[in-house]
Parts: C-alpha cells; structure tokens; sequence
C-alpha cells in the first residue's frame, strides 16, 4: 500500500497531514496545527479504525524494541488487534496494551504521583466503614436502625461493603462533593441521605482522596519540563473504548499537549445524534406501527444508543480536540444487500429506510425450551453454516452470552469434537480453593442437610483429600442417609436424624450383639459390617471439622482478625496439605489482614458473619478473559466494548430479565439521584453494547433464548433489547418477525420442539435453516418413527406389544393377579422394562412431623412384631406398641415431637381393633396347604394358610389395595372351585369408609358354588390369555371409582339399577381417560399412565374409545358378579362382636 507523508515539519510548530489508503479509497484529512494533538477517530465500522491506525502506525514506525502503549477496554480487544496487526506487518510486537487505570497508575508513578495509594484501596475502605459503622453513637445518626448491633454483623458488613463502592465512584465522578464535605460544606443540603454520607466521609478522613490525586496528575502534566516530555512514549493510542470517567479524559487531554493521543470509537451513526430522545419518548417511538415521525432518530438509536449519545456529548465539550471520521455503507455489487447491511446503513443515515424486495435475511431467532436445548439447536446451526459456507472458518464463529458460565455445563459435552474455548471465567472459577471456602462457609451457614454436605463431599479436591471414589461416596449415602436416616443438623435434641445420632445408630450395628435392642435412646442398624466401617472414618473427620466452625459460627462476641486468619489456615491446610492449588487461597487470607488493619490495630472482634461475607465477596467481581480468540469457536460474556468486527454471531441466553443487566443501586445512590454527564449506568452500557454489536457482526446473527416453557409449551418473551429489535424489524420495515407454523424465510423465529430427534428436524421436506446435524439424534428419529409405523398397522385390540408365549401351562395365581390388575405395565415388566416411579431421595429435613407412608411402616413394625409373639401367647401384648414407637423413634424414623405419639396412639389403637379381631376369628395359627384346579389346559395353584372350617381368613395391617381385592377375589374362587365350594373368605384390613378416612374392615366373600367358580375363573383366565396375546388397556385403580358408584348407590329390590351402571360406566371412563391423557385430572395434576401412553398413544381418540369400550365390555360381567359376592363390613372395638361366619353360612359381623 502506497503511503503519502505521514509527518510534516512546520518551523512554527509541528503539523500533521494524514493520508489514509483503506477500502479501496483515499482519504485526505486536511491540515490542523496541532498545539493541540488529540485526534478522536469516529468510524461504524472496527476495519476502518484499524486502517486509521495501521496508517499511523506505517508513517510513523516504532522503533524494533520500542512499546507504543495501546489502551483497550478488554482482552479480546487485545487478541484482534494484535492479530490484526501481525497479519499486516508480517510481525507484531511493539504494542503494550493496557486498561486505562494501568496505564494511568503508571504514569503517575513516573512523575512521582501515586493513583493506586494502597489506603485508597475500596477493600480496605469497607472494613474502615465497617469499624466506623461499629460506634453506637454514630450509628444512631444513620438511617440503617440496629446496624451497630451484633447480631447485625452480616448487614454491616454488606453496608460497608456498599458505601465502599459509593465512595469510590464519588471520588472520580464526584470529587467536588468530597471537597466540600471535607470543609464542612454540603452541596447537597436538599438531599436528605447527604447529610449522614457526608458526616462518614469525615469520620473516615480520607485524605487525599483519589480524586485529588488525579488533579494532581493532571496538574504535574501541564508543567512538564522538556526532559520529562521525553519520558513520554511517542504516540498514545486509545482503542475501541466506548466509555471514560470526565477525570480520565481530562489526563488524555493533558498528554495531548506533549504527545500524540489517538482515541479511536465506534459511532453507529454519521450524523449527530447525542439529542436522542429520553426513556419516555423511546417507547412511543418502539411502538408506532407506522414508523418514526419526520425528522427523529432511527428506532434503534433511540433504544440503546443513550450511553453513546452520551459520551458523543462528553467528547464534543473537549474543545481541544481533532475529530477525523470515514463511515463506509455497504454497497455489494455482486449480490443483493443482506438485512444486517441494510439496518447499519440505516443507522449510519440515522432513517429508517424501505428494504429491498430481494434483501437477505441473516437475522434469526430460536425460540428453546431449555438451556440445554439452546446449546444443542446452536451445534446443530454451526454445523450447518460450516457446510453451507466452505470459507467459513471457527474462528470466525463468536457465540455469547450474559451468562456464560450456566452454560459452561452443556457446552463442554456437546462440543467435544468441535474446537473452542471458553472465555471469561471468574477467579474462582480458576481457583479451586477459593470455590471450596465459598462453598464451606456456605455449608457451615446452612443446616448441614445431608444433600448439601454430600455435594460438598463430591467436590474432586474434597475426594482426593479422603481418598474416597464416586462409587464409595454412593455406597456412604446408602449406608448414612437410607439405613442411618441422617437428614440434617449435626446435633439435635428436638428430633433423631441429626448427623451423631446417625453416626451413633451405624457404629451400634457394627459393634453391638443385640440388634434389636435400644442403646441410651439410639437403636443399632446393620449396615457398617466388614470393610464398611472404614468409610465412616472420612465423615468423622469432616464432622469434627464441621462441628468446631459450627460452635465457631454460634460464638457470641467474635475473635480478634489473627485468630480467624489462623482458623482459615489450619482450615486450608487439612483440606489441602502441601497442594500447589491453596495458593490463592493463602493469598486471599494474607490480604485479608492488610485489608482489617483498621480493625486489627483497635482490637476489634470479628464475628463469624463478618468472615462469611468477605469470603463471598471474594472473586465476585473479578473474571479472566483468557481464551478469546484463541482456538476454534469462542464462547465468551456479553460485556461492554467487545466492538471486534465478528463473521458469525451468536447470542445464546437472552432470556427475558438475562440483559440488560439488573442495576439495583441503593436509594441512597447519590449518583443516581443526581446524574451528570458521564456517569456510568449499567443498563444504558448494555444497550450500547448490543448496538455495537449489531454494527460489528457481518454475515450473520442468530438468538436463541429460553422462549418456551418446558411444562406447557407456552411462549415466554426475550431480552427487553431482542424485544425491541424484533419490534423494529416487524413494526419499522413490515418483515414477518414470528408466524405460527411458518419456518423461515417466511418467518424469522424458528420455535423448536423439546427433543433433538423430532421427526421435523429430518423430514425430506425440512428447510436446511431446521435441519437436524447430529447423526446420534438422527438414529434415534429413525428407531422411533420405525417404532410408530409398526404400531400404526395392527387391529384396534393390539398395542404396540408383541404375542408373548407363556413357557408352561401351570400359572401362580398370584402371577394371574398381577397380570389382570395392570395389563400392559406388566407386559413391560415380563420384557425387563420397569414402569414403577422412581423413588425420589429423602428430604434433607428432620422428621418432625409422621405422614401416611411412615403410619405405613410404623404399622408393618407393629405387624412384625405381633405375628412374632402371635407363636407363643394369643393374647394382645400392651406392651408392643410403645416397643415399637420407642424402636422407630430410636433409628430416627418416628418424630419425637407429641404430635408424633399422639399418631403413633391412633395407629395402634386401630391396629389392635383389626388384630384382635383377626386373631378372635383365627384363634389357632393357620396351616399353609397349596390348591390347584385345571381350567382349560391352565393350570392354578397357590398355597394358602388354611385355619379350618372352610374357611380361609387373611391379615392386612394397612388399606387394602386393588390387588389385594382381585387376589383375595381370585383366591375365593379357586378354593370353591378346588373342593365343592362352600368356602368362606375373610380379609380383615383397613378402607375408606362413609364414616371415616381409614377404618378397620373385614371383606367377606360369601360361598360360591364349585361350577360357578369354575366358570368365573375362566373368563379371568381368557382375560389372561388376551394379556398375553394383545393387551387391552385397564388398570385396577379404575376399579376403585367403579367399586366405590357400586356401595354407594345400592339397587332396590336387588334388580339391575339402570342408574347405577350409568354412574358406575361413567366413573370407569373418567379414570380410564385420565390415565390414558384424554381428559385432566379434578386437581388438575397429571394422573397419566406412561405405560399405557407407550402403548397407545399413537392412537386417535375415537380408536382409543373403542379399546376402553371393548375393555370395559369384557371387565363389566366379571366385576358385576365379584361386587355381587362382596361385602365391606365396618368392625367395632368389641372382638367377639367381630366373630367369622358359622359353618352353616350365618353372619356373625355386627353392620
């Protein structure tokens, strides 16, 4: 490239001409004497203030060893220029760059000023804060009531921590305010929170403050002798900033008198545009469907251009300032204009114009239900746009997000095979020991629920430092949490599932002979037998440690700042003994004490809560950008002035409430209350940073967000900034943002399914914008559409289950039972496929309160235990059931609380009504006998306990279920079958009952004779045999509803109630249309059967009402004539009024 002069010599005074060749264009910027030399290079676009620069930098060459300090807002600024620079020079390495504060601190310590004076520092300002804030007196003053108290230690310190922040902003933004406060004087006398501020500025005396001290730089710069002038670099280049505090610009301005300083800034806009409209008039503008009135700003601008307007502003009120601007526009001539192109135009012309008719549309959104589903839609785009442009490289590819460590999780599995890098990660991210104190002290805070103590245990440096494996650690939490019943606290009194009693309860089961014995209130449980008993020795110890920073925590008066610091570090050093990753971690607890000097030098205690919010405010703030635009793919944050010109991008996470970032400043903010030209604002910069990116991205732009909801499949709405764009493209240039049942170019929002292998991502007709990539998810489409098309041909009765042949034609009836009371999801189970819902963890809380499943088990103890005794004594022992309440509240299974006995006395009173009622009507123990009958080529047998007397009597301590019922139905009928009928059935158990919830019962089955019971168990039988063949839906909780129409309207005269089976079909069909997802439930849960949805969900709804019709049509003689031979007597508390029928049939129950 041929370069004209760059430099000019003028006897009275230096003049500089620039000719910069870039673009194919020259551009002469006219002669300016420059007494003044600070030039603002203005450009939209990052490759043009790049030509600006390798102009400069090509006239005026540094020397071979010579730094030029660069001046960048961010790392990956420094990645692309450097890049960049190298790819034109062949070979960079004379740039330096620096954040600003850097830089300025440097050059302050070169003309002996000090910016960064350690006493400054925010960190030590809080804890001086924090000290000050401890003096009752002046805290009366304030307006935070209680804040000196001690058990306010947390709230002081996070106030401190705030007004630290405060003070540091106000002393390079407010440094006139700080004077005066110094003297006595409030500027502010009308605000009622500057008053107080100003009374603790002076009670900090800070002086000088950093404010001062930046005046006196600005000060030492103007009287700059010649020697230090040449102390100076050369030229200053300030690179793709979009923001400076006024006090900085001003040192810019100050160097400018000695040496060349070069700001090079992205302005979306040609035109002058810091009089955009405020925030009131935006919205106006956003919605007015026929675009922007005359003479406004384009919509955009007026969305998210406030705090570039802004700082247009702050750069124009320097007088002594050069402005050179090139904007470029996009004129393609071997193609048509894309969207992108068209809306940058368009802000470069600050209008809004039409589009053409054959733009482009390189705009997409994704609408997800998940983040995991964001990630995977995202692989899938990438792999398609590689394919789809052969020169597309993955460093060209920039995915971000404003949060990009929740992803970190999908990211790193699914991109496995893709090269990449993820960028911006927190230092604690990095520091493994930093992380494991966050996460101790959030352990000691809480109330050591066993889940979070097992996560903390699962942390890999936490492992290695006991030498435990993943699969120990699972066989711990059997043995602790399952068989111990360890919920949370490590000591209690008020209830047994504390971490000692567990730990008490595992040591008696190993070491303890009499298992079945009560030990000083702790029951002994067998699991630490053999090897297991060296597992506990690493919760012992984390125990141990555990309960000293407990009694640490609870400690009412504090320890002096040594002490903690000696705490942290026996802490750290058991923990990680000799391991290189402390190193931060004794980094931070040394700083902590330079930080409390304030307090040290007193003698101030510290309370534990003190210590816990430091520790969180540790790495809070801090993040490392290595790994931007190093290798492949960059994953990074969505963070201010990353204006790097980017092929590709994508915005992943822009939820609704993700971006602009939450600014949720104290009311007492006086930079809030009283704004100036500036200042900064977290969500103004936001909104400025998705403007520059949409001026730097060049092909394409994609944003996907978590768009719809995972439960219902609602449409949740997006970032407040993608809401505003979408409006712009739909409202301000008439394209089709989002359609229903359209795909793209029809639409510019693609709504994606749940799950990767959806048969629409590989249909032949699907557009390649949609199309799945991932061959994995492409066999699963396949196995599920093969899956569908084998169950779509069969007749109305079959499912998608195959004939299966029954190896022999004995059959347990217990066999029968299971098979007719859930068909198909016994099917599943004979094919090794579970259906049974998965067994959700124990809640990490104590039991204080008994439910309906531990009243369960209580009964089943209480059951065990009399069938045990029932051998040698029939009569009632009263002294088993506080045995059996003492036993369960022992292994911490039974709360102790009264409420708990008062239960536990209601459980036995009912359970020793049904026992003695049992054991009166089955005084001897029963004989087991097994009975068998053939019935067409089946042959059934069970074996039975058998008391005498023709009559077979059962015991069931807990609500009877429907496979109690059909078992004890089909038992009936197999002993009248097998030996000349006349046989009497009795189950004593517990129902539902008009009266009560849970009452003791009897079921009875009258005698039935042997032909009828011969050809009752035969249609059962056929039942069976259709099971086997082509399962038809049923399930026997739709009995229940149908038993309960049944008692509850009896016929008259004993004839057929035609309203009766109209209400019993109907509470049938209910139940069986709730299972099968054809009608919500009342409470309006999901009360859907999988097994049943597996089987038939492929069908349309009348094929599914004729199965249930043909079901129900076979089921309704069976249960007719079973509800015929059935009987539900209430017992009394009375066990010979409970007495069983006589031999001759007669009823001896009391109704």
């Amino acid at each position: 490239m041929d370069h004209e002069t760059f430099l000019n010599a003028n006897p009275e005074g230096i003049a500089y001409r620039y000719v910069i060749l870039s673009f194919r264009r020259e551009i002469q910027i006219p002669t300016f004497v420059t007494t003044v030399h600070f030039i603002l290079h203005v450009s939209n676009r990052t490759e043009i203030l790049l030509a600006h620069l390798v102009d400069l930098l090509e006239h005026a060459p540094p020397q071979p060893f010579e730094r030029l300090p660069f001046l960048i807002a961010g790392r990956g600024m420094e990645r692309w220029l450097e890049h960049q620079l190298a790819r034109h020079f062949g070979i960079w390495g004379n740039g330096e760059f620096l954040f600003p504060h850097h830089f300025f601190d440097r050059l302050a310590e070169t003309f002996g000023v000090t910016l960064d004076a350690a006493p400054l520092a925010r960190e030590r300002t809080r804890w001086r804060i924090e000290a000050a804030l401890r003096d009752p007196a002046f805290a009366a003053t304030l307006p935070f009531p209680g804040i000196a108290e001690p058990d306010a230690a947390r709230q002081r310190f996070q106030l401190a921590e705030q007004l630290a922040n405060l003070y540091d902003q106000y002393q390079l933004l407010r440094s006139d305010w700080l004077d005066a406060w110094s003297q006595g004087q409030n500027p502010l006398a009308n605000d009622p929170h500057a008053s107080w501020q100003m009374a603790l500025w002076q009670k900090l005396a800070i002086a000088p403050h950093r404010g001062t001290l930046w005046r006196q730089l600005i000060e030492r710069l103007a009287a700059l002798s010649e020697a230090e002038v040449a102390q100076l670099p050369p030229q200053i280049f300030v690179f793709g900033v979009s923001y400076l505090p006024p006090l900085m610009l001003e040192v810019l301005l100050a160097l400018s008198a000695h040496v060349p300083v070069h700001l090079f800034t992205l302005s979306p806009s040609e035109t002058y545009w810091g009089d955009i409209p405020k925030r009131e008039a935006r919205f106006a503008y956003l919605s007015d469907p026929n675009g922007l009135p005359e003479g406004t700003h384009h919509p955009l601008l007026i969305a998210y251009g406030r705090h570039g307007a802004y700082f247009q502003r702050l750069l124009l009120e320097a007088q002594a300032m050069a402005e050179l601007t090139h904007f470029e526009r996009h004129q393609p001539t071997d193609r048509p204009v894309t969207l992108l192109e068209h809306l940058q135009n368009d802000l470069c012309d600050n209008t809004l114009s039409p589009l053409p008719p054959d733009v482009e549309r390189n705009i997409l959104f994704h609408r997800c239900h998940t983040r995991l589903r964001e990630v995977e839609v995202l692989r899938d785009r990438i792999r398609a746009l590689l394919a789809e442009t052969p020169d597309l490289v993955l460093d060209e590819i920039v995915v971000m997000s404003p949060q990009i460590d929740q992803y970190r999780p999908f990211i790193t599995p699914l991109f496995a095979d893709i090269p990449h890098t993820i960028a911006d990660r927190t230092v604690v991210h990095d520091a493994p020991a930093l992380q494991w104190l966050l996460d101790w002290f959030a352990l000691i805070q809480g109330d050591f629920a066993w889940d979070e103590v097992w996560d903390f245990l699962h942390q890999p440096w936490v492992m290695a430092r006991f030498d435990l494996t993943a699969a120990e650690l699972e066989l711990l939490s059997e043995m602790v949490v399952e068989i111990g019943a360890v919920r949370c606290d490590l000591t209690s009194e008020t209830h047994r599932n504390d971490w000692l009693s567990g730990l008490r309860r595992l040591l008696l089961g190993a070491v303890c002979d009499a298992p079945d014995t009560v030990w000083h209130a702790f029951a002994p449980v067998g699991a630490c037998e053999g090897q297991r008993m060296a597992l506990l020795a690493p919760l012992f110890a984390l125990w141990e440690r555990m309960r000293e920073w407990r009694d640490l925590a609870h400690h009412p008066d504090g320890f002096s700042l040594p002490f903690w610091q000696k705490e942290l570090r026996r802490l750290a050093q058991f923990f990680f003994p000799d391991d290189p990753q402390r190193l931060p971690l004794d980094e931070a607890i040394e700083t902590l004490g330079e930080e409390a000097a304030p307090l040290t030098e007193t003698g101030t205690p510290i309370g534990f809560a003190t210590i816990a919010a430091w520790v969180e405010s540790l790495g809070a703030e801090r993040r490392n950008s290595r790994g931007f635009l190093q290798r492949g793919i960059t994953f990074c944050d969505l963070l201010p002035m990353r204006s790097i010109p980017v092929r590709v991008l994508f915005l992943i996470g822009m939820d609704d409430q993700a971006y602009p970032r939450q600014q949720r400043a104290p009311a007492y903010d006086l930079l809030r209350r009283h704004f100036r030209i500036g200042d900064r604002d977290l969500r103004s910069e936001d909104r400025y940073t998705f403007l520059e990116l949409l001026l730097c991205v060049r092909e394409r732009l994609e944003i996907l967000w978590q768009g719809l909801t995972p439960d219902t499949n609602a449409k949740r709405p997006p970032a407040q900034v993608v809401t505003e764009l979408r409006e712009v493209l739909e409202y301000g240039y008439g394209l089709p943002v989002e359609r229903d049942d359209a795909l793209p170019p029809h639409t510019l929002t693609i709504s994606h399914r749940a799950f990767p292998f959806h048969s629409r991502y590989f249909a032949a007709d699907t557009p390649n914008v949609l199309r799945g990539r991932d061959r994995d998810h492409y066999a699963i489409c396949v196995a599920l559409r093969h899956a569908a098309d084998a169950s779509l041909a069969p007749a109305v009765g079959d499912s998608r289950l195959p004939p299966l042949p029954w190896p022999t034609q004995a059959l347990a009836l217990e066999t029968l039972a299971a098979a007719l009371s859930a068909p198909i999801a016994w099917r599943l189970a004979q094919h090794g496929v579970a259906t049974d819902p998965l067994v959700e963890p124990p809640m990490p809380r104590a039991k204080l309160v008994a439910d309906g499943l531990d009243e369960w088990r209580l009964r089943e103890r209480l059951n065990e235990g009399a069938q045990a005794r029932s051998a040698s004594c029939m009569a009632w022992d009263e002294t088993l059931p506080n045995a059996t309440l003492q036993r369960a509240q022992a292994e911490g299974v039974w709360p102790l609380h009264p409420s708990g006995a008062r239960r536990a006395q209601e459980a036995f009173a009912h359970f020793s009504t049904l026992w003695q009622a049992y054991r009166h009507a089955c005084p001897t123990s029963p004989t087991p006998q097994t009975y068998s009958v053939t019935i067409d080529d089946w042959t059934l047998t069970d074996t039975l306990p058998v008391a005498g007397n023709r009559t077979f009597v059962a015991f069931h301590p807990h609500r009877v279920t429907k496979k109690n019922r059909l078992q004890l139905w089909l038992r009936h009928l197999l002993l009248c079958a097998s030996d000349s009928g006349g046989w009497h059935t009795h189950l004593y158990a517990f129902d539902r009952t008009p009266k009560a919830d849970t009452a003791a019962i009897v079921l009875q089955h009258p005698p039935v004779s042997a032909a009828e019971a011969a050809a009752e168990l035969a249609q059962w039988l056929a039942l069976f045999s259709r099971t086997l063949s082509a399962p038809l839906p049923w399930h026997a909780t739709w009995w229940d509803t149908w038993w309960d129409k049944w008692r509850s309207s009896p016929p008259e005269n004993n004839e057929r109630d035609a309203k009766r089976e109209a209400n019993c079909r109907a509470a049938w069909f209910e139940s069986a249309e709730r299972a099968m997802g054809m009608r919500q439930g009342h409470d309006g849960g999901d009360h859907t059967d999988p097994s049943l949805l597996w089987a038939f969900g492929n069908r349309s709804e009348s094929a599914l009402y004729a199965l249930l019709q043909e079901s129900y049509a076979l089921l309704l003689p069976r249960l007719e004539f079973w509800a015929q031979k059935s009987q539900v007597i209430p017992l009394s508390g009375s066990a010979e009024a409970n007495s069983v029928p006589s031999e001759t049939g007669r009823m001896g129950v009391k109704p």
